[in-house]
């Protein structure tokens, strides 16, 4: 299936970072960041807060202190997850609600569903997820590509993917943007 050409010129990509995969019925967003990045590929917008969740179980707080290295003082005064998606919304308003993709679409959308409050906004959701993009780009019918692999397959070394939502978002869009140009998909 080619998940390459179907991509709007202006398109948010997120990123999450949580407390625990999506088969933990307590893994909440701790982290949500959003670029919104134009045909070009120029960031003409970011976002990027932290979420004070609704649900924090000791499995979370390790998860937490091992991979992305978020402490839970930073969460203390963070936003509820109510106020953090209201401000994701507006954001998305403010720049005329473009599509909303990931480099996992299924885990992010996956938690964003699951933040307290998501009932009461909806988003755009993209045409696709840029992993399977990227691998219908760099291995067509293999494996499944890390945002790292993209990454260092599309000479994107200037991206880090240090497991924080901003970084991992940025990073995201720019493979998105390779993909575009790569594929001719880039709508210029």
């Amino acid at each position: 299936m080619n998940h390459t050409t179907r991509w709007p010129g202006t398109i948010c990509v997120i990123d999450t970072e949580t407390t625990g995969l999506l088969d933990d019925p307590d893994a909440r967003v701790i982290e949500l960041a959003g670029v919104i990045i134009d045909a070009t590929g120029r960031e003409a917008a970011v976002l990027q807060t932290m979420v004070k969740p609704a649900i924090l179980t000791d499995a979370g707080l390790d998860v937490m202190r091992r991979f992305n290295g978020i402490r839970p003082e930073w969460l203390e005064n963070a936003p509820t997850e109510r106020d953090a998606l209201r401000a994701l919304s507006a954001w998305l308003y403010a720049y005329n609600y473009p599509s909303v993709t990931s480099y996992n679409l299924e885990f992010d959308s996956g938690v964003v569903y699951r933040m307290d409050g998501a009932r009461e906004v909806s988003f755009n959701w993209g045409p696709d997820c840029v992993k399977l993009a990227a691998t219908d780009l760099l291995d067509p019918g293999g494996k499944w590509y890390s945002l790292r692999e993209a990454i260092r397959d599309l000479d994107l070394t200037d991206h880090a993917n240090s497991h924080r939502a901003l970084d991992d978002a940025r990073a995201a869009a720019a493979v998105l943007h390779q993909i575009r140009v790569r594929t001719n998909g880039d709508h210029r």
